[in-house]
């Protein structure tokens, strides 16, 4: 078993985590936080080491998920918009919301 810790420097204030996802491809976890961030740790440093993406937009991310088929980070916000990320950038584009229904489940 092997303890995560977040980096108390990198972040606003104390923090929860809201959702979590695992890319096998990557060994990368990525999270979603309170605090508006989105985070990454890599397990080829043995999860030591942690990539903080300060979000830009007042929204909160709620989801995240990684795309294996076409190798994307993605996060939905409390808007129900999506986001893909490019975590080498630190950038985001976010996908136009063609209907006002709400995303159950991606």
């Amino acid at each position: 078993m092997k303890d995560i810790k977040t980096s108390k420097k990198l972040h606003y204030y104390d923090l929860n985590i809201i959702d979590m996802a695992y890319s096998h491809s990557e060994g990368r976890i990525g999270t979603v936080n309170t605090d508006y961030t989105i985070s990454f740790w890599d397990s080829q440093d043995n999860f030591t080491f942690e990539k903080v993406i300060l979000n830009p937009k007042t929204d909160l991310h709620i989801q995240i998920y990684y795309i294996h088929y076409c190798n994307y980070w993605i996060t939905v916000d409390e808007k129900f918009y999506i986001h893909i990320w490019d975590i080498t950038e630190d950038t985001e584009e976010t996908l136009p919301k063609k209907n006002n229904m709400n995303i159950l489940d991606i």
